[in-house]
């Protein structure tokens, strides 16, 4: 493989992970279950707690975490919220959000296959396999089947919504390719230091000039799943959506709950001259409420504010950032397939100088901050590339850089070990191995299934490893 066809692959794989997903993954429709396998009688799920695994009847080799609320009763008909994490981490939303769907009601169910990488036919048969094992051992109310994901995963979810249908969709650090009027509303999830937030910026803006209900919200974070306290945003707007399609009765206590806390939200703002922050938190409100109540006061605040002289500057400047930060990507973008070392060396060293630089205002800070975030991710798709390639100089080149730009991604140590078992040095890859623990690696299962990590698993000091691991657990 040459350099050039590696940097190729590299950017169709960054094209399926950060991109919307073909319209070929697809939800398998129930009646493809096979019927031997529908007459599994599946054993209960545990009310009450996380239970991770829960293997699909269908098909053993695949699996999702789940959690019913404690009141859970076959008898009725539950909403229910379908996650996909980018590195099939079924476990991470399940755990993150139980307590919100003790609050609300909900069912969460999170695949722990769907990940990054995945051709569209092997996400079509984990989707499938995965949602209609669920559909068949739970109660469940069709009407209100809602989906999540991070990341790669919010493509899937993204993809299963427009194709298959959905009361909603919660995307987390990664969007799709709107359409026209889409069938189920929208919610968006992006931290200020997330290497994706203009995307979901322009997702959001796109989506303004069609009648699909959206909101965005952003928040102080990185490219992750937002907390639960954020995340249960998600909740509050498919509740007040399924209000307002008379899905489900009229809920004032949740409703004036809402606009007391945006209330006091937006005059705590008002009161730190936070011209712009109040501004948006008040279009928040008209989203949110616009349908169940009289919205008009907000609506006039709306109009008073996105005049006056701070709310105008606030959105050049992020507009400003916006076009500067694109073009930033697209320099690095094609910097990775002709620069050298050296130079990358002083480029990450001039971008990390400029946090901590005082003539850069709080959104330049930021904005530098997802810069060295996508030269990681960059960095991280060349490595991996280079490595699968057989071309190991690109591959330690690229690791360099990686661990350059993020010296404590446990991945960066991960793939080092990678690289060194590839050249037959073992004692080195032990070393690396314990590094990727010590930055808090601790998928073993993925460990000792890695084919590139046989050797490792023979040696004196794998026991110690795991022990490790197991304890940054």
């Amino acid at each position: 493989m040459s350099y050039k066809l590696i940097i190729t692959s590299l950017f169709s794989i960054l094209f399926f992970s950060c991109s919307s997903p073909s319209k070929e993954v697809k939800q398998v429709s129930a009646d493809t279950v096979s019927t031997a396998a529908a007459s599994v009688s599946a054993p209960l799920i545990e009310k009450g707690k996380v239970v991770n695994p829960v293997v699909c009847a269908g098909n053993a080799t695949q699996s999702y975490a789940a959690y019913l609320p404690s009141y859970y009763n076959s008898a009725k008909k539950y909403p229910i919220l379908f996650a996909f994490d980018a590195h099939a981490g079924g476990r991470i939303p399940v755990e993150a959000y139980k307590d919100l769907c003790e609050k609300y009601g909900y069912i969460i169910v999170a695949s722990n296959n769907s990940k990054n990488g995945l051709d569209a036919a092997t996400l079509s048969d984990i989707t499938g396999t995965f949602m209609n094992d669920v559909k068949q051992r739970l109660s469940i109310n069709e009407n209100r089947i809602y989906l999540t994901g991070f990341s790669g995963g919010a493509r899937v979810a993204s993809s299963i919504a427009m194709n298959d249908g959905a009361a909603g969709l919660a995307c987390c650090s990664a969007g799709f390719q709107p359409g026209t009027a889409l069938s189920f509303c929208y919610i968006g999830f992006a931290g200020s230091e997330d290497f994706n937030s203009n995307e979901m910026i322009q997702l959001d803006e796109a989506l303004n000039s069609t009648p699909t209900p959206h909101q965005l919200i952003l928040y102080d974070g990185k490219h992750d799943w937002p907390t639960a306290e954020v995340f249960e945003d998600a909740f509050v707007w498919f509740e007040m959506n399924a209000m307002k399609k008379k899905v489900i009765t009229r809920n004032d206590g949740l409703i004036n709950a809402f606009e007391q806390k945006q209330n006091s939200k937006i005059k705590m703002l008002q009161s730190k001259s936070k011209s712009y922050e109040g501004y948006m938190e008040t279009k928040k409100t008209v989203r949110f409420l616009d349908g169940l109540k009289d919205c008009s006061s907000f609506k006039l605040q709306i109009t008073t504010l996105e005049k006056t002289s701070a709310v105008q500057k606030t959105i050049l400047e992020k507009n400003n950032i916006e076009k500067r930060e694109a073009e930033l990507q697209n320099y690095y973008r094609e910097a990775l397939q002709s620069k050298d070392l050296n130079w990358w060396n002083k480029e990450v060293d001039n971008l990390q100088a400029q946090l901590t630089s005082k003539q850069n205002s709080h959104e330049e800070f930021l904005m530098y901050k997802r810069t060295l975030s996508f030269l990681s991710l960059l960095a991280y798709m060349a490595s991996n590339s280079a490595l699968n390639g057989g071309q190991m100089p690109q591959a330690e080149m690229y690791l360099q850089l990686y661990q350059k730009v993020d010296p404590t991604n446990a991945e960066v140590y991960y793939l080092q070990a990678a690289l060194l078992i590839r050249q037959q040095n073992y004692l080195d890859a032990m070393t690396q191995l314990n590094l990727a623990a010590d930055n808090g690696f601790t998928d073993i299962e993925r460990l000792e299934k890695d084919p590139a990590m046989a050797v490792a698993l023979q040696s004196p000091q794998y026991p110690d490893l795991v022990k490790k691991m197991q304890s940054k657990k």
